[in-house]
């Protein structure tokens, strides 16, 4: 009741800002008596704007597609995104693509993509051996995972000559990292999930190709 009062007759010199990512869990007597404002996802080619003028700015040397990847990990938040951009700016006098992803825990996109490949092709002790080298190079579960999506979404929405993969091959990969993705929150053994996806995938793969 105390807040609803001050809330209703505010002090003059004072603006409250309540900020939540769970609208729907504050009273409704709480919501009528403020304005609501909607924050969305910065889209990609804004973010990848601001991020440009702010490496010019500190005079970065940074390629575009280590900012474009940037701006991929940050998940539409100008925080995420500058914080990393911070990191590895303070570190590196050259920054590129591969070191984005390494600094970023998410594997090398040549490795990820590598990894795609061999899976869809029923490789499983290939794609175990992919995994161990992505593990051994500082890659970390969650965000490989979520490197993993990214790439073969992008197959998926968009495919090219030069993908390996079927469209068929890419929807089960995404739902097999996907539920992955989900296991990774309750699994004593981090890399566990990501392990189990490549064997039901690569068993997959393969049961295809000798049925074939």
């Amino acid at each position: 009741n105390a807040l609803l009062k001050t809330l209703e007759e505010p002090p003059a010199h004072v603006i409250f800002i309540l900020a939540t990512t769970e609208v729907h869990k504050l009273p409704d007597t709480v919501v009528s008596r403020t304005q609501r404002y909607d924050f969305r996802p910065v889209q990609p080619s804004g973010m990848l704007d601001h991020l440009q003028s702010v490496a010019q700015a500190e005079s970065m040397q940074i390629d575009d597609d280590a900012l474009t990847l940037i701006a991929e990990l940050s998940g539409g938040g100008f925080r995420d995104a500058l914080s990393l951009l911070d990191q590895i700016g303070s570190t590196q006098s050259k920054v590129s693509r591969q070191l984005v992803a390494e600094v970023a825990g998410i594997g090398d996109e040549a490795v990820v993509c590598r990894l795609i490949v061999t899976v869809g092709q029923g490789d499983l002790n290939g794609a175990l051996s992919i995994l161990e080298e992505l593990w051994n190079s500082g890659a970390e579960p969650t965000l490989l995972v979520e490197h993993i999506l990214l790439i073969a979404r992008k197959q998926f929405l968009k495919p090219s000559k030069e993908d390996d993969l079927s469209r068929e091959q890419l929807a089960r990969l995404l739902a097999e990292f996907t539920q992955a993705a989900r296991e990774l929150k309750t699994v004593p053994i981090p890399t566990l999930p990501l392990e189990l996806a490549v064997w039901r995938l690569s068993t997959e793969s393969s049961s295809v190709v000798s049925e074939g």
